[in-house]
């Protein structure tokens, strides 16, 4: 794998007049202004290359990616590069004498090549102190985040640590003495323990820690909203004005994540910086949350709430905006900001009021902390959930530009974090429903901090038209069965259910239902293919210009190790097609993915004359190891003409689904391209450079159609034992699809060299002929439908197709919906008796 940090470590200082020189703007290169006080220029840019996936997004191929990739590092070349972020694969590039920030990244972006290039500001505490004091702490109170009910419920576990990146804080502060960790300080990149300083270069930062973290339950001072939480400083500057640049503040939080801190808290200025944004992402693929502050500037922010980082405005004891407090689309949630009473670092009893956004930060960090304390199994995801779905609405009904989510509120978080009562769904969730209704979905009501009352079960669904309450039944106490009614045909049907405590409060499953609900599609799948990779079955491995010079992909039992599978994916079976095959006790990255891409090519699959066909996989993706962890992706395509070209179906990684496990992966066809008699997938595993072991694997292929009627086939009826000592069998290749015209009736056990044929009937019946028992009735029609005559050879087993364009009959056309029964009748003269005898029965419902 190569690395390119030693290279560009030795680039020289001087800004290259050809790139300068290039004077035009990429879409419109919008010039960086300072704001003194709040973001200043550093002399220092930080500059992150367009990513694999993106460019891949963009229409790019493998190797036109690369070619991007190698075309940026080209143009880095010729500054001096001081610093490469792995975690984010961000470049600090520093700017040569008279170099000015606008010039240099309007150049850079003017490539093409970058994602993003912009100042390494230096930012600001978004704080506003006030002077006078407060005696109590108003935003804990009932009417605004209710935190002594929530404390009632949880007070926080001391495990679940809160990174505050800021000014230093106080050590000796008599309301900070509890749960704090080891300190961190970023300027030196230097841990507490080996002389890290993280005292107080400025207040603010022990003004923030008491805001998430002061100690309760003590009886002097103040309490922060987790006040039972971990905290630990991650001091950000040695400037006593509390300046930071915005490089030491994304590692203060990334490190802190990186120890396994649950939640890292900035309350500086920059949160619109596209490095905040990659750190958000990154932080989150390790499990944990970025809270930062949306500012004090009054400002309408443009943006998406959507993202990585949970942005904070302030409001104020009367539950408004605060007037300086930033708002608009980027913002998430407002938090108490206004005259907040925490601790102060003049000494250790020291307490201030304080106002601005940087007090909402750490006290919506604590609350986050809080929810993790409550359930710890939960993603960061589902935390940003729960806070969404536990705040209270302020301004227009619902999400807004003024107040985001609404205002954090500690005692619904709690609630809804710990389950007052605990609803189990018995059944496995569907991810089909038949169409005419009767599946059952069976749940349990157990108590948790309140009773439930028995009788209280709730069922809701709907189909696009709002929820309305569905068939339910109790049990037993608290025991409860749903059935589902009848939904249109390829519908998708919401679901949740809910009960009460016997105070009357109604509790849901998901907890945020209605606004997070279960589904399914009112369709019946029915089975196209099937491959679950234990024989070789038409792939390919390896293609032309894969350069991949380590790592190959082939099919066998993988040898484990901590980036590549031990086990198959299949319930039976060890086989599957995974990147390169290492020795028993070999390094980890003995034969991982090296130098270059490696290629996977499915068969080709007919998928006409199906009316909405999935295609769903297993994969497995690892590039969380090695000296540059994160830096690659794995590309699934899909092609419709046999491999002319290829679409894009999704990219994995660099970060999200990459530290391996079997992560399942569906599909509509009709998605991404219009379903021909010639579809393929191909799976590209890279290493294009970044230093990560790169492993990946597929298995359990699938192929699946929908229907609006319950299809399918299965066996039914015994049969008697004929002279091989034992009884026929029949069973089936291909489906029962009608368009698909791929069904193939077989029989096996059989006497060899004995003619036989199928017979087909609408009815069933059960009655002694010759030396075995008829299963079929001929009650509808008069008579038995009989196909055409077959040998059984010397396997004694035949295999017969049906024709659906071509019956033997008239009266032998199916149609969709149609049940039909078939059984082998064959001669057995070894047996004696009557000389034939019969197999079980096939019952085959056809689909469309």
């Amino acid at each position: 794998m190569r690395s390119f940090i030693p290279v560009l470590a030795l680039a020289a200082t001087v800004l290259s007049p050809s790139l300068l020189a290039q004077d035009n703007d990429r879409d419109g290169f919008e010039p960086f202004v300072e704001q003194p006080g709040l973001l200043e220029f550093s002399g220092v840019l930080c500059a992150r290359p367009v990513q694999a996936a993106d460019a891949l997004a963009r229409g790019l191929d493998q190797a036109q990616a690369r070619d991007l990739r190698d075309e940026a590092l080209s143009h880095l070349l010729t500054f001096e590069v001081n610093t490469y972020v792995d975690a984010t694969d961000e470049f600090l590039i520093t700017l040569g004498p008279g170099t000015r920030e606008n010039d240099a990244a309007r150049a850079l972006m003017a490539t093409g090549a970058f994602e993003y290039v912009e100042p390494d500001w230096i930012c600001y505490p978004v704080a506003c102190p006030n002077d006078s004091q407060f005696n109590s702490q108003w935003h804990h109170q009932t009417n605004i985040m209710e935190s002594c009910a929530g404390w009632d419920l949880e007070t926080g576990d001391p495990s679940v640590v809160i990174a505050i990146c800021d000014t230093g804080v106080l050590t000796s502060h008599e309301d900070l003495q509890l749960h704090r960790e080891e300190g961190f300080h970023a300027p030196s990149n230097t841990w507490e323990n080996s002389g890290g300083d993280i005292g107080p270069i400025a207040s603010h930062g022990t003004m923030t820690t008491g805001s998430a973290c002061g100690n309760g339950n003590n009886g002097i001072g103040i309490s922060g909203v987790g006040w039972n939480l971990g905290h630990r400083m991650m001091r950000v500057t040695d400037d006593s004005g509390g300046g930071a640049s915005l490089s030491n503040l994304t590692l203060a939080a990334r490190t802190g994540a990186e120890v396994g801190d649950r939640v890292s808290s900035v309350s500086y200025s920059g949160v619109q910086s596209g490095s905040v944004e990659s750190t958000g992402a990154y932080i989150r693929s390790l499990g944990s949350l970025l809270i930062w502050a949306a500012g004090n500037s009054n400002q309408n922010m443009s943006g998406n709430r959507d993202d990585s980082v949970i942005v904070v405005g302030a409001t104020s004891s009367n539950d408004t905006r605060s007037s300086f407090s930033n708002f608009g689309p980027f913002v998430d949630f407002m938090a108490p900001g206004s005259a907040i009473l925490t601790t102060n670092s003049g000494n250790s009893s020291d307490y201030a009021s304080v106002s601005g956004t940087s007090f909402s930060c750490p006290i919506t960090a604590g609350m986050c902390g809080m929810i993790w304390s409550a359930d710890p199994s939960l993603t960061p995801q589902q935390v940003e959930d729960l806070l969404r779905a536990s705040c209270d609405d302020l301004g227009s009904v619902g999400v807004d530009d003024e107040y985001g989510y609404g205002r954090v509120n500690l005692r619904k978080a709690m609630e809804d974090a710990l389950r007052p009562v605990t609803i189990e769904v018995l059944s496995t969730l569907p991810s089909f429903l038949d169409p005419a209704g009767g599946d059952e979905l069976e749940f349990q009501v157990s108590p948790g901090t309140s009773v439930p009352s028995p009788g209280t079960g709730e069922f809701w669904m709907s189909t696009g038209s709002g929820f309305f309450p569905a068939p339910i039944v109790q049990l037993s106490p608290n025991h409860y069965l749903a059935t589902f009614p009848a939904a249109p045909c390829g519908s998708t049907v919401q679901f949740y259910v809910g009960a009460q405590d016997t105070g009357g409060t109604t509790y849901y499953e998901p907890s945020l239902a209605p606004a997070v609900t279960w589904s399914a599609v009112a369709q019946i799948p029915v089975a196209v293919a099937d491959d679950d990779c234990e024989v070789a079955s038409g792939w390919t491995t390896g293609v032309a210009g894969d350069t991949a010079t380590t790592g190959a992909w082939e099919r066998g039992n993988p040898i484990g190790t901590a980036a590549q599978p031990e086990d198959d994916h299949s319930p039976s079976g060890v086989q599957c097609y995974f990147t390169g095959q290492g020795s028993n006790g070999g390094s980890l990255g003995e034969n991982d993915v090296d130098n270059g891409t490696t290629t996977l090519v499915s068969p080709s699959y007919d998928l006409t004359g199906l009316n909405d066909p999935t295609v769903s996989y297993w994969r497995w993706y690892s590039n969380s190891s090695g000296a540059s962890p994160g830096g690659d992706t794995f590309t699934i395509e899909v092609s419709n003409n046999g491999g002319g070209s290829w679409s894009t179906v999704e990219v994995v990684g660099p970060t999200a689904d990459s530290a391996g496990g079997w992560i399942q992966h569906s599909f509509l066809v009709s998605s991404i391209l219009s379903p021909t008699a010639n579809v393929q997938l191909r799976f590209m595993a890279s290493d294009l450079g970044s230093g990560s072991i790169v492993e990946a694997a597929i298995d359990d292929l699938s192929i699946t159609d929908e229907s609006c009627s319950d299809c399918g086939i299965s066996n039914f009826c015994a049969a008697g034992n004929n002279s091989t000592g034992t009884f026929a069998k029949t069973g089936w290749n291909g489906t029962s699809s009608i368009l698909s015209n791929d069904l193939e009736l077989t029989c096996f056990d059989l006497p060899t060299g004995e003619n036989g044929l199928f017979i087909q009937s609408p009815d069933t019946d059960t009655i002694l002929v010759g030396n075995g028992l008829l299963c079929l009735g001929n009650s509808t029609l008069g008579f038995f439908i009989r196909h055409g005559v077959v040998n059984s050879g010397p396997a004694g087993a035949v295999t017969y197709a049906l024709d659906n364009t071509a019956p033997p009959i008239p009266q032998a056309q199916v149609a969709a919906g149609e049940t039909w029964y078939f059984q082998f009748w064959f001669r057995d003269n070894a047996a004696g008796g009557a000389g034939f005898n019969f197999s079980d029965g096939l019952s085959v419902t056809f689909c469309p």
